[in-house]
């Protein structure tokens, strides 16, 4: 079995690799597979969480930017993420309470 970080830079190099193609929806299903075997994996929710953004899923960013910045708190980026998509909702108030 490979360790969490080797299949933590397995993921990126794969979602880099997609990104640039544009396969936002292949994205998505490589970080679900990836989830069911370790749902403790914090790469793979920010994956998902820019993935959703990217198709403007509107609300389904959020579990995936709520779940990896519970794993990865000192992470800013999570944060950021979390508040843009509040902002594109219009729900600036949700955004400001991190900020």
């Amino acid at each position: 079995m490979c360790a969490t970080s080797d299949i933590t830079e397995s993921l990126n190099t794969l979602a880099h690799t997609i990104l640039e193609q544009g396969e936002y929806v292949q994205m998505i299903q490589i970080y679900a597979k990836a989830l069911k075997h370790n749902h403790q994996l914090a790469a793979a929710y920010f994956g998902r969480g820019i993935a959703y953004s990217e198709l403007v899923q509107n609300q389904r960013p959020l579990g995936s930017f709520d779940e990896y910045v519970r794993l990865a708190p000192n992470d800013t980026d999570g944060y950021e993420y979390w508040g843009r998509i509040h902002e594109s909702l219009d729900q600036y108030e949700r955004a400001i309470p991190l900020v």
